[in-house]
């Protein structure tokens, strides 16, 4: 796998290595376009004593050069090989977003619910239609309770499709996503428990009114 963090200090050092060249043969060429200069302006008796020397720095640099030219097409290609042979980050990427998404419908799935129970505590408190109430919120309960798990599942399946491709840090951000999911599943249980508990409250708050009504009436027939 291609590993950036790795392959950072290679390419820092072929970088300096680059500008350092760049910086030398600007120098070689400023040296040389001097002697050229001074070659020009001399006699003809120095000219040939200058021409050896002045065609030997050009050769020089022409192989100075060859070698830059070399050097840097070698970094180019090392490169450029280590990134075509590494995997595309985009499904990594793609699969991450996708679970964003799902995460998010979670949570807002989760806000609902909360509210629904919210609704019911405040009817409980007054005993209105709270059988149908009851019913109502379990079966939603029940709902979202098992799309949460589907959900989860998928995700699961998912990582599990996209663990050859993934890097390590992608493993772990989708271990992290599982967590919080399963947190959040775990969350949701509790609220039908608690939920449950209610129901079996209002029911015996319900059999105690009925029971008191009946007596009420009862004693009325009695004095009648």
């Amino acid at each position: 796998d291609f590993d950036l963090e790795k392959e950072r200090s290679g390419l820092d050092e072929q970088g300096l290595k680059i500008a350092e060249n760049q910086e030398t043969s600007q120098k070689n060429r400023r040296r040389l376009a001097e002697n050229t200069r001074d070659f020009k302006k001399a006699s003809p008796d120095d000219k040939l004593s200058l021409f050896n020397s002045l065609l030997k720095s050009y050769q020089e640099e022409v192989d100075n050069l060859t070698k830059r030219a070399k050097f840097g097409e070698n970094a180019f290609l090392n490169i450029y090989q280590k990134l075509y042979e590494a995997p595309d980050p985009y499904p990594a990427l793609a699969s991450m977003a996708d679970q964003d998404q799902k995460l998010s419908e979670l949570e807002t799935e989760n806000r609902k619910m909360k509210l629904e129970l919210e609704e019911y505590r405040a009817e409980s408190a007054h005993l209105k239609n709270q059988q149908a109430t009851i019913r109502r919120l379990e079966e939603r309960n029940r709902q979202l309770e098992q799309q949460m798990e589907e959900k989860v599942r998928e995700m699961v399946e998912m990582k599990q499709r996209s663990l050859a491709e993934d890097s390590q840090k992608t493993l772990e951000a989708l271990k992290d996503r599982e967590r919080a999911l399963q947190d959040q599943l775990r969350q949701a249980t509790e609220s039908v428990k608690n939920m449950q508990k209610l129901h079996e409250s209002a029911q015996s708050q319900l059999f105690e009114l009925r029971t008191q009504s009946e007596r009420r009436t009862g004693q009325q027939r009695k004095l009648k």
